[in-house]
């Protein structure tokens, strides 16, 4: 049966396996989901939703084109986000066809918008009975999360853009970006080549929020890029699009990829915008070793 039939019936949450380089054999909670706009969508959990009270912090995240959710899943089981993991619940939204081993999505698939893919993110949290969370993007994921940012503001505490890109004026640097990434081994052996097209396709073909940002998006915002990154340019755009006294800029020194690169600076920092919002305030901040397990 093709990927996002009709047809299909609703799985029940199960335990999800999944071998990746460096991390074999990591378990974590599969809900398949349906929604109005996507079809089916894989959502992962990290964290026990039992224990989930009106003050634990919940993360939403949402994946770039060329990775899927093991990217955000690698990250909250590194050492350096121990103590934020014991302490909140995550909850990944997979773009369809992105996970591991997928086969072709159907060619009477209609592949949802960024927009769309956004207005779906309210139908999660509400499955979840979350009122509340931090949204986190990275590339084409922080363009969605900002979409459900403005729509949704009393559901955003605040939200993580990384190497976000509002408008899509520089759509060719896009391109390149996104072959690059797609290209690494691990990826090109696990995700569909054609599903990550279909994505990158609406990705490039997005509409502009340039103009809405400062208006529309009413929760704080941290952008986060590295140094050495070439969306540097665009991570700096996106800074002077937003309300300055809301928004807080990150530039990792000596860094191009955030999460394989410095992922202690990014929990750090992480850490210091969530405690801005009223989270993790028994948690020490001092320095980036105070908050690794």
């Amino acid at each position: 049966m093709s990927i996002n039939s009709t047809k299909r019936k609703h799985i029940i949450p199960t335990i999800y396996t999944f071998d990746v380089d460096d991390y074999d054999d990591t378990e974590e909670m599969r809900y398949e989901l349906k929604t109005p706009k996507c079809g089916y969508l894989n959502v992962y959990v990290q964290g026990d939703l039992n224990q989930v009270t009106l003050t634990t912090p919940v993360f939403l995240t949402v994946h770039d084109v060329g990775t899927n959710h093991t990217e955000w899943h690698k990250l909250v089981e590194h050492t350096c986000m121990g103590k934020l993991k014991a302490r909140s619940v995550w909850i990944h939204v997979e773009v369809p066809g992105q996970e591991f081993d997928s086969a072709d999505l159907s060619d009477e698939y209609q592949f949802p918008s960024l927009q769309e893919i956004s207005e779906d993110i309210p139908v999660i949290l509400n499955f979840f009975k979350m009122k509340y969370c931090v949204a986190i993007g990275e590339g084409a994921g922080a363009n969605i999360i900002a979409r459900f940012a403005m729509n949704n503001p009393d559901s955003v505490l605040g939200v993580v853009l990384i190497h976000c890109r509002p408008s899509a004026a520089d759509n060719k640097e896009n391109r390149q970006t996104i072959t690059k990434k797609t290209l690494r081994k691990k990826l090109q052996r696990r995700i569909n080549g054609k599903n990550v097209k279909r994505y990158q396709e609406v990705y490039l073909s997005r509409t502009d929020i340039s103009s809405q940002l400062k208006e529309k998006l009413k929760v704080d915002a941290l952008v986060v890029t590295g140094s050495r990154s070439q969306l540097v340019q665009a991570s700096n755009l996106l800074q002077s699009l937003l309300e300055p006294k809301t928004t807080t800029m990150v530039k990792i020194d000596d860094c191009c990829d955030v999460f394989i690169e410095s992922p202690e600076t990014f929990a750090y920092n992480l850490l210091l915008f969530c405690q801005g919002l009223g989270l993790f305030s028994a948690l020490p901040m001092s320095r980036h070793g105070s908050i690794c397990a």
